[in-house]
């Protein structure tokens, strides 16, 4: 696993301090013994977590269940929560991404493992930003 990787793995595919004035960062990893389908599914995990940074909103849905069990002399209450967070990401443009790292290698089994490192401009210093500018309302 490339240094890299860890590095930016430690707070869960940001990395900061690196032009966070312009850019955003993301890591992904993917294995296949398919080498295009690893670097689609690295491609596209990386690309979930910029999306993530760019307008990801967590749920949270607790729900507590309340059960009397026995007979009228002798009840016993039995209770049971259940608390479920989702990170919600929905309709993100993710456009004008680089790649800004990538490391292949082949595992003993014969499967290719992929990691890549996407970064994506913000406002002027996105690649595609006339582009999005333009076709906004499209």
């Amino acid at each position: 696993m490339p240094q890299w990787y860890i590095d930016a793995s430690v707070d869960e595919g940001i990395l900061f301090d690196r032009d966070a004035d312009k850019f955003i960062y993301a890591v992904g990893q993917g294995s296949s013994p398919d080498l295009q389908l690893a670097i689609e599914k690295a491609t596209l995990v990386a690309k979930a977590a910029l999306a993530d940074q760019l307008q990801g909103e967590m749920n949270q849905r607790s729900e507590l269940y309340i059960t009397e069990i026995g007979s009228n002399t002798n009840k016993e209450v039995a209770s049971k929560i259940e608390s479920t967070i989702v990170n919600v990401i929905a309709k993100t443009m993710v456009q004008g991404y680089e790649t800004w790292e990538k490391a292949v290698y082949e595992t003993p089994v014969g499967q290719y493992r992929v990691y890549i490192g996407l970064k994506m401009g913000v406002g002027d210093a996105n690649r595609l930003a006339e582009y999005i500018a333009e076709n906004i309302n499209n």
